[in-house]
């Protein structure tokens, strides 16, 4: 399924669960771009019913913002640009973003998908460096 880490963090939350905020990663990972993972996968539907499923569980400011963050960027990469653009503007316009967070969705719904590789690791690699 789909967003299963979400799902399975709202489930815990509504029976009780508490959590604590790390600002800062606890580990460090890499994603494989093969083609069978889920999280590869340009389709949106699957993440829509997600959002269609827990639509009480999220506030509107919160439902745009995974809008923008998690599905303007497929819609990107799938060449619907106009879509991505259309999937990321309610965040813009309720303020949920920071004009930073707009650009870089921006920039990841826009670009070729080989450009945008490149310059997600390239970000990575200067953020995550270890000392």
């Amino acid at each position: 399924p789909k967003h299963e880490d979400f799902a399975f963090t709202l489930r815990a939350e509504a029976a009780g669960a508490t959590f604590i905020y790390c600002p800062g990663p606890l580990s460090v990972w890499t994603a494989d771009q093969q083609s069978a993972r889920l999280s590869v996968s340009l389709d949106t539907k699957p993440t829509e019913a997600f959002l269609e499923a827990y639509a009480p569980r999220f506030s509107d400011a919160a439902r745009a913002a995974f809008r923008a963050k998690v599905i303007a960027p497929r819609l990107g990469r799938a060449g619907r640009r106009r879509d991505a653009l259309r999937a990321l503007m309610p965040a813009v316009r309720s303020g949920v973003l920071t004009p930073a967070e707009t650009m870089r969705i921006a920039a990841f719904a826009l670009l070729p998908y080989g450009l945008q590789r490149n310059v997600r690791n390239w970000l990575y690699e200067r953020t995550w460096r270890a000392p």
